[in-house]
C-alpha cells in the first residue's frame, strides 16, 4: 500500500517498531510489597482510625448529604423553574404549566382544564419572555394571597417582556417559588 502524500518516507517504520515492541512486551512482574513491622502498621492505624468528635461530625454530614440534608429547599435552580413555567405559558402549553404549580394552586384551580381555559384568553398571549435578575432564598415567607406561611422560599426579581403595539413593555415583578414535592413550584392563583 502506498504512503499518503503528507507522510515522509522513513517516519512510518519507527512507529511500527514502537508499537511492535509495545505489543510484544512481557507482562509486568507483580511487585512484592516490602514487609513492614506489625508495630508500625498498628500504631499508624490506631491513630488514623481513632474515633473522635470530628469523625462523628463528618459522618453525620455525609449521612445528611446522602439523605438529601435537613433542608426542605429543592436542589434545582429556581430561576430555571420560573423560566420553564413562563415558556410553557408562552407556548400555550397550559396543561403542562399546570404541573409546575404548587399543590395549593392546583387545588384552587381544581383541574388543569380549568387552568387552561382561564389562561387561554389572558395577557400571557402577549408575553415575549422573562429575565430573572436576582434570586434570594428566604427561610420563611407568608403568601399575602392565601395567608399560608411557607418555609425555604425562593424570591426572584424578574422582568417580564410583553408585546404592545409598536414596542415591547418591560414589567418588573417580585415572584416567589415554593418547595413542593422536591421541586420549585410557581404560585398562580385564580382571580
Amino acid at each position: 500500500m502506498p504512503l499518503p502524500l503528507d507522510v515522509k518516507h522513513g517516519t512510518l517504520p519507527p512507529l511500527r517498531e514502537r508499537f511492535g515492541r509495545w505489543l510484544r512486551r512481557q507482562p509486568a512482574r507483580p511487585l512484592e510489597a516490602e514487609p513492614q513491622r506489625p508495630a508500625d502498621v498498628e500504631s499508624i492505624g490506631r491513630e488514623y482510625w481513632a474515633p473522635s468528635a470530628a469523625a462523628a461530625q463528618v459522618a453525620a454530614l455525609v449521612d445528611a448529604h446522602e439523605r438529601g440534608g435537613t433542608s426542605r429547599r429543592p436542589r434545582g435552580n429556581p430561576a430555571f423553574a420560573e423560566a420553564v413555567f413562563v415558556e410553557l405559558m408562552r407556548a400555550q402549553q397550559y396543561r403542562r404549566a399546570f404541573d409546575h404549580l404548587s399543590d395549593d394552586c392546583k387545588q384552587r384551580w381544581g383541574s388543569a382544564e380549568h387552568f387552561a381555559a382561564a389562561q387561554a384568553g389572558g395577557a400571557m398571549r402577549r408575553l415575549q419572555g422573562v429575565s430573572v435578575k436576582d434570586v434570594h432564598f428566604l427561610s420563611e415567607w407568608q403568601d399575602p394571597d392565601c395567608g399560608r406561611t411557607y418555609q425555604e422560599v425562593a424570591e426572584l426579581k424578574v422582568e417580564y417582556v410583553f408585546a404592545t403595539p409598536g414596542r415591547a413593555t418591560v414589567l418588573p415583578r417580585v415572584v416567589h417559588l415554593v418547595p413542593d414535592s422536591g421541586r420549585w413550584r410557581s404560585l398562580c392563583y385564580p382571580v
